[in-house]
């Protein structure tokens, strides 16, 4: 996941559009890439594994307007990084 989120920040909505169009077989290039620009502005996707809690914070908020779930549960209830950030000191730059 890390590497992905690396390449993702790497990489113009338009190289993103392009690797995973086949995916969204009903949405032209053009819709796909300009959906993935506004994404990328809006910094929906983390550059890294790790979760902050505002980023928790901000989840729960958007599950909980969308009536997904009920109630929210504490960030040092529900997240653990060990292993994201063990990731992160295993993995090169630009890997």
């Amino acid at each position: 996941m890390y590497r992905a989120q690396q390449w993702m920040a790497a990489h113009t909505a338009a190289e993103l559009a392009a690797c995973v169009a086949a995916d969204f077989p009903d949405l032209s290039q053009t819709t796909l890439t300009h959906a993935l620009a506004r994404y990328t502005t809006l910094r929906v996707w983390n550059r890294t594994p790790m979760m902050q809690p505002e980023g928790l914070v901000w989840l729960e908020a958007a599950c909980l307007s969308g009536e997904y779930i009920q109630h929210g549960v504490p960030y040092d209830r529900c997240v653990d990084m060990r292993f994201a950030s063990q990731v992160i000191q295993e993995t090169p730059a630009g890997a």
